[in-house]
Order: C-alpha cells, then structure tokens, then sequence
C-alpha cells in the first residue's frame, strides 16, 4: 500500500503539469512567441542575442542587419507596426508640403495636399511613389480595423519597407 501510496505521490505534480498545459496549450503557446530569455539558476539563454548572433555569421549583406526595433514591433503587434509606420509617412507628407508651401491639415496632411501633389507636383514625385502612397493609405485603413491576429509580421515589415521608400520619395523631391 505504502509503494502505491508513493507512486501516486510522485506522479502527481507531472500529471497535474501536463493536464494543465494541455488546457491552457492555446494561451501558453500564444506566451512563448514572446519568450525571448529563459533563467534557470546558473543557466541563461537570450534568444534575441543567439538570434543576433546567428546573424552576424551570415555572409549576405541582406540577412546581416540588426533587429530593430520596428522589427521587433512588427514581431509583437503587426497591426501597431503599420500604424506607426503610417505615422512617419504622415509626418514626411506634412514636410513636404512645408517645404513645397502647400496648405495642408496637420491633423489629415491629404485631404488637400494629395489633390495638390498629383497635379502640381506629379513630376517631381513620381507616378509610382503617389501610387504606393495610396496603396499605403488604404493598406494602414484595413489595418486599423484588423486584429494583430489577421496581419503577419512579415506583412508588417513589407509594409515599413514600403514606408520608408515613399518617405525617402518625398525627403528628395
């Protein structure tokens, strides 16, 4: 009775473990993603300094960046990725039309200056950056009605690189 009585003790805790890992399989593994460093006494793993230095070995120039933190929010909140990114092309589209004296909302820079770049100055833009400018305006709309659950983090980033060559457009026009 009394080995019984012990096995059923020491079985208890992992049995107990695994049910409730089982029910909560979902949460938890929705929490590991976030993970990024594990301490066990004496022991530590830094995942995003293993993930950096795997990068670092790398021969492509592509693949040898750092880990910003834009990607690091396009990891966690795709959807807060995209936003923030529209906020700089925002912020580009009000010092462009600064620069170029067109009055514009600071609020909402295109409800007039976007009439104003496609006729006055369509050449200086770019008929593709005007066009991916609006691409990127109805992409950030559908991304503000979206959960983070709908949006990838690769699309996150495709969208800040996106971004980043409008915003560079307008900085040199």
């Amino acid at each position: 009775m009394e080995a019984i009585a012990s096995i059923i003790d020491s079985l208890v805790w992992p049995v107990c473990i695994v049910i409730i890992v089982l029910v909560l399989k979902s949460e938890i593994s929705h929490l590991a993603k976030k993970v990024s460093r594990i301490s066990h006494k004496e022991t530590q793993i830094d995942f995003n300094a293993a993930v950096k230095n795997a990068s670092f070995s790398l021969e492509t120039e592509e693949l040898n960046t750092k880990i910003t933190v834009s990607d690091e929010l396009s990891d966690l909140s795709p959807r807060g990725s995209v936003i923030e990114s529209w906020l700089r092309v925002e912020d580009a589209v009000r010092g462009y039309n600064l620069r170029h004296g067109i009055d514009a909302s600071k609020e909402k820079p295109f409800r007039s200056s976007l009439a104003a770049m496609n006729s006055i100055h369509y050449d200086s833009i770019g008929k593709g950056t005007l066009q991916m400018l609006e691409s990127l305006r109805r992409l950030r709309n559908e991304a503000v009605h979206l959960s983070d659950a709908n949006i990838s983090a690769v699309s996150a980033k495709e969208y800040r690189v996106m971004a980043d060559k409008v915003i560079s457009a307008l900085e040199m026009a």
